[in-house]
């Protein structure tokens, strides 16, 4: 346990001599662990994978690298900005943080007294876990489910981000896995909670919209599974937190870290390709300023999809390379096309607009309010709907909708038991209470009326 602490430490104070997020401690806080949980789960599978290096040893060569990473910032940093960012003297912590910071103990304990549950927790994620920990590789279980006659590829049914995570914390002897979960919820509520912090909104209604995602049963109830929907949400919705911020301040390095943060959902869930509408967003974020040279906005966008979908590819390449063939996961264009050309069937796409339509009851009073909220706009101040940031935030709501019907119709035909996973496609839609909360703070937000035009 003390070299993960150690390691986030140095993650963290990196981050501060930096002045990343400009030293603010709690959102610091909130990316560091982010940062952390997806470093756990990316680098000790490429380490053991392909240089036979244990999880249990990785974890040192990840301790090193973290504190060389705070030693190079305090190479570039001169001490008196470390002094005011790494060791403020004074520290400021409103009603509303201390409840949230009860809130985090109180989730904290849970996680380190709840027991791991969830039917793929334990078949898949945490089975890799320990297959990982006694030594097998992921690429050596390609012959574990051969009986399996409806998934004989379970075990790389998703890419490996919160099996290598337990690992990891299951080598350091810490066996309450649930507490990952934990964490990852408690990034989710801070980076909303700062969100909604910097909206110039009624503060009565910023508690309510902030209540109204974090206390919602459907969303609590990710905490109580180690299922992958929960950390995919943290990593998604941070990675469009710093969209957001990188529309408004034009600093490359929040762009930057949204591409790291995606990247981080994709090697969590890479199925669903709801990164898509990030990636317009981006394309749209960078052409609409006008002031940046035409190299410069290629380079930009060259590094954030190389860190985002780049890691797809990377799956894609372990798979074929391991397995050998990729499936129905990650299917060619052709193989797309043929399949679409199979499900445009009336009896289908009836049956696909019902279970879409059952899954979305789940969410039908936050489409009303936020459909109600658009009508709004749209008669008395449409400006608002038009302004970049709430341009953004449509184009991924947009997006992913279009993604999870095209997906939807796209499994009808490929997997039979597509009309058993209804929960799974909840989960998966989880994601929109998050995007519609967002995108009203957005509209409603007084400072951002006509704050930013072309640049």
């Amino acid at each position: 346990m003390a070299k993960l602490i150690i390691l986030e430490l140095f993650i963290y104070f990196g981050l501060k001599v930096l002045k990343v997020n400009k030293g603010r401690n709690l959102e610091t806080l909130a990316l560091s662990l982010l940062i952390s949980l997806g470093y756990l789960g990316f680098i000790p599978f490429v380490l053991n994978e392909y240089i036979n290096i244990s999880y249990p040893t990785s974890i040192n060569y990840m301790v090193i690298t973290s504190i060389l990473f705070f030693l190079i910032t305090l190479l570039l940093k001169q001490p008196k900005v470390i002094n005011k960012f790494v060791l403020p003297r004074h520290l400021h912590v409103s009603f509303s943080q201390c409840l949230l910071f009860i809130s985090f103990v109180l989730l904290i304990a849970r996680g380190i007294i709840m027991p791991l549950r969830g039917w793929d927790a334990v078949s898949l994620y945490d089975s890799r876990a320990k297959m990982f920990l006694s030594g097998l590789k992921l690429s050596e279980m390609k012959y574990l489910s051969d009986y399996d006659d409806k998934n004989s590829k379970y075990y790389f049914s998703y890419p490996p981000m919160t099996s290598a995570i337990h690992t990891v914390f299951y080598s350091q002897n810490v066996e309450n896995v649930m507490i990952i979960y934990a964490i990852f919820y408690i990034c989710l509520a801070i980076f909303l909670y700062i969100f909604l912090r910097e909206r110039n909104i009624d503060k009565y209604l910023k508690v309510g919209l902030f209540l109204a995602v974090m206390l919602n049963p459907e969303m609590l109830s990710l905490t109580s599974v180690a299922h992958t929907n929960l950390p995919c949400l943290a990593f998604q919705f941070a990675a469009l937190f710093y969209l957001l911020r990188y529309l408004k301040e034009k600093s490359s390095e929040y762009f930057i870290i949204s591409a790291i943060l995606l990247g981080f959902s994709i090697w969590t869930r890479s199925l669903e390709p709801i990164y898509v509408g990030f990636l317009i967003g981006a394309v749209y974020i960078i052409f609409r300023q006008q002031r940046k040279r035409l190299l410069n906005k290629v380079i930009l966008l060259s590094i954030y999809f190389l860190l985002s979908v780049g890691v797809r590819y990377f799956w894609s390449y372990f798979l074929k390379s391991s397995v050998g063939f990729t499936g129905e996961s990650l299917p060619t264009l052709s193989l797309i096309i043929n399949r679409f050309t199979d499900s445009i069937l009336l009896s289908n796409l009836i049956d696909v607009t019902l279970f879409i339509y059952i899954a979305f009851d789940r969410l039908k009073y936050y489409l009303i309010f936020y459909f109600g909220m658009l009508v709004i706009f749209i008669i008395k101040d449409k400006k608002r709907m038009l302004k970049p940031s709430s341009i953004l935030v449509s184009i991924v709501i947009l997006s992913m909708f279009v993604v999870m019907v095209l997906g939807t119709i796209y499994f009808s035909v490929t997997r039979d038991f597509w009309d058993k996973i209804s929960d799974s496609f909840f989960r998966s839609c989880l994601l929109f209470i998050l995007l519609f909360i967002s995108s009203i703070a957005l509209m409603l937000d007084k400072s951002e009326r006509s704050k930013y035009e072309i640049e």
